[in-house]
């Protein structure tokens, strides 16, 4: 065999470029539809070039019985140098144990060499096809573990023996061994080499069949290893190769500092960039406008400074921090929440939203429900709100945390939050960092607005101009007074106004058809609001001091209660069977049945009331509220 390889290296094969470039027109011509990036490209050519894998003896007995032995974490604990974790590991330590999961993805090489470029599928009895794949999983596994040592991994990252970040690599062993039949497939239809028949020599045969359990188990022996057997899959090309495929992610991105995120909050933000930068930023300036009633300049302030994220012409490590100040109920903390569900439905993505209670923080204590709490104290061993938070956020490219009514908290919450809005990061109660440079911060605070309401109208301010700019100042100087000047510096101010009365009546329509649309939709009955009704329900709703929650409150008694109970009280249907319903929802919750989507329209059939008319009109006879059927259509 070591002279096929040497007739092979003779041959006229193209050179790495043109090689890629063959395998770019395989994937076009075989399939289309699977995009194969430059890492891969680079590996398979790696692959193709490597003509060191013709040596059978990779098969080797010993090399098998390796594979199939003890399990990763014992063979890497069993080097004294990852047992002692308080001790120094010397460079010569270093690469002997990083040599590991070479060992075995080298074999897993040979595999898809001889697959994809030979066609053979079996030698001695070994399935080919699941040895590769097996073999890319161990690696990745042995690989892992490798990671987890701190010492390692700080090694490798300052002195990168790797071609790629340790993390990356494992991640791609797995997608090599997710891909295995792909890259197989588009090396065959290189169709570089003719089929060569599966060799006899070895050892004995049978030694991996379909039904044998995923292999997870390597034993490293490198008393009396063969000089080949390591040294092959550590060529200067296939380094060389796989470091400028990822050269273009890092040239790119042009972000100082993001080498330092995990992955997954660097892939996040990558995601954000691109997302922000087909945002429809007008578009959606317009459909806030329309629901968030009356805050023109609130929603114009804070799409400009989405516009940012459009361009990507802001601080990509610093998130945005912005303060909604105004009057109670007009609409701040509305904004946020239509803000994630806008850009929700535009992407087609969860985006995380985590809701902090001001008044819930009074206490220097309370901060510890964030971070959780210290060494030595109850409770230190759960996690904080934050750690569970960022659970979630640090696989999203966006995500909201709404501190509400931030001016009634303790002083220690908002400093607290100093070094997430600098630095984005902070620390949790175990010492593990946390990322949120993906994260709107937004405090909302009615801090100088409550004062100017009960207050009387100035002296001399009769133009409504002067008597805004009046209003400004006094809520700067109420800001001032009430929070650090660290704090205000670190946020974006956006100001919201006080509702008028036909903010409130705009507000009223916006509030009724929701409720209204939930009674057409689950129980098929129309709400009809006469016009002496909705003039009562707006006048008793309007309150200039507490905005439109009244205004709500309101809403839901009459339209929404009372209907309730009158639709129950006209109900003709009594006694329902319910018990074979009951009986399949609990199976089906436990796993016991599977979810039938079709049979649910059976738990709705069964929540609708069964009246003998499809409407009901409210009305308003000068004392109260009336609600009156409208006949079934037929």
């Amino acid at each position: 065999m070591r002279e096929d390889m040497r007739e092979v290296s003779r041959l006229d094969l193209p050179d790495r470029e043109g090689i890629e470039q063959r395998i770019r027109e395989v994937v076009d011509r075989l399939t289309p539809e699977i995009r194969v990036d430059d890492l891969e490209l680079a590996h398979l050519a790696d692959i193709v070039t490597n003509h060191a894998l013709l040596l059978n003896d990779l098969y080797s007995a010993r090399r098998i019985d390796q594979i199939l032995g003890q399990d990763p974490a014992s063979v890497l604990h069993s080097f004294p140098e990852l047992v002692r974790r308080d001790e120094e590991i010397s460079s010569e330590a270093i690469h002997q144990i990083r040599s590991i999961p070479d060992d075995v993805r080298v074999v897993g090489d040979k595999c898809l060499y001889d697959v994809g470029l030979f066609g053979r599928q079996d030698y001695q009895g070994l399935d080919l096809r699941q040895l590769g794949v097996r073999c890319y999983h161990l690696a990745s596994e042995l690989l892992e573990h490798l990671a987890d040592d701190r010492r390692l991994r700080d090694y490798f990252r300052q002195n990168r023996m790797s071609p790629m970040p340790i993390e990356e690599e494992v991640v791609f062993l797995r997608q090599c061994a997710t891909r295995f039949t792909v890259y197989a497939s588009l090396l065959r239809g290189l169709r570089i080499f003719d089929p060569i028949s599966p060799s006899t020599s070895g050892f004995a045969a049978a030694r991996v069949t379909p039904n044998t359990p995923p292999v997870t188990t390597f034993r490293p022996d490198f008393e009396g290893a063969d000089e080949a057997e390591l040294e092959l899959p550590t060529d200067e090309a296939r380094r060389k190769g796989k470091s400028e495929a990822l050269e273009p992610l890092h040239a790119a991105a042009k972000v100082p500092g993001a080498e330092k995120l995990p992955r997954r909050d660097l892939l996040s933000l990558y995601e954000r960039l691109v997302l922000f930068s087909n945002l429809d930023v007008p578009g959606l300036r317009e459909e806030l406008g329309r629901v968030v009633v009356d805050q023109t300049d609130a929603v114009a302030a804070l799409c400009d400074e989405l516009s940012l994220y459009a361009t990507g012409t802001q601080s990509l490590l610093r998130p945005a921090s912005f303060f909604f100040v105004g009057p109670t109920g007009v609409g701040k903390n509305h904004l946020a929440e239509c803000l994630v569900q806008s850009l929700e439905a535009r992407w087609g993505i969860e985006i995380p939203f985590l809701l902090l209670e001001g008044p819930s923080y009074t206490y220097p204590s309370d901060i510890n429900e964030l971070k959780g709490a210290a060494r030595g104290f109850i409770r230190s061993d759960e996690e904080g709100i934050l750690t569970e938070f960022y659970e979630r956020a640090s696989g999203a490219p966006l995500s909201m945390i709404l501190i509400d009514e931030v001016e009634k908290a303790h002083p220690q919450l908002r400093k607290f939050f100093l070094g997430l809005m600098d630095r984005g990061t902070t620390m949790d109660n175990h010492g593990d960092t946390l990322h949120f440079v993906n994260t709107l911060f937004v405090y909302t605070s009615n801090i100088g607005y409550s004062r100017l309401q009960s207050s009387t109208q100035p002296i001399g301010f009769g133009d409504a101009a002067a008597q805004e700019e009046f209003k400004h100042r006094e809520v700067i100087q109420d800001l001032k007074k009430n929070l650090t000047p660290e704090f205000v510096n670190r946020v974006s101010v956006i100001r919201f106004r006080p509702l008028t009365r036909a903010s409130v009546e705009r507000i009223f329509d916006l509030e009724f058809e929701k409720v209204a649309s939930r009674y057409r939709e689950v129980q098929g009955i129309s709400l009809v609001l006469t016009a002496a009704a909705r003039e009562e329900m707006i006048l008793r709703g309007y309150n200039p001091e507490y905005g439109a929650r009244p205004l709500a409150r309101l809403i839901n008694t009459v339209a929404n209660i009372e209907v309730s109970k009158r639709l129950k009280k006209d109900e003709s249907r009594r006694g329902r069977e319910t018990a074979d319903l009951l009986s399949w929802l609990r199976e089906a919750r436990e796993g016991k049945r599977a979810l039938d989507p079709a049979a649910l329209s059976k738990v709705m059939d069964q929540a609708r009331v069964h009246v003998a008319y499809s409407a009901l009109e409210i009305g308003w006879d000068g004392k109260e509220f009336t609600y009156s059927p409208v006949a079934r259509l037929h």
